[in-house]
């Protein structure tokens, strides 16, 4: 998140709700700098973000599937048809 140098100095920073992006900071938390990667780490990383958002995806899609079929369990369809 970015916001404007006064309002990290004076607000975010003394109530110790954010940190200053250092590499100290970011070794302390255990955060890789992401400026500091290469493009072939931010692939595999994006790659690997975009797998677990699918997974995710498909999970909720499987769920759907199965309140609707227990919805559907014991319904009947009557097709009318006018000759």
């Amino acid at each position: 998140m970015t916001v404007k140098a006064g309002y990290a100095r004076n607000h975010l920073v003394p109530k110790k709700m954010a940190l200053y992006a250092t590499p100290e900071n970011f070794a302390r938390l255990g955060v890789a700098d992401p400026e500091a990667e290469t493009m072939e780490e931010k692939r595999a990383r994006l790659a690997a973000e975009a797998a677990v958002e699918e997974d995710e995806e498909a999970a909720a899609d499987l769920r759907a599937a199965d309140l609707l079929k227990h919805y559907l369990r014991n319904k009947v369809l009557a097709i009318k048809r006018n000759v």
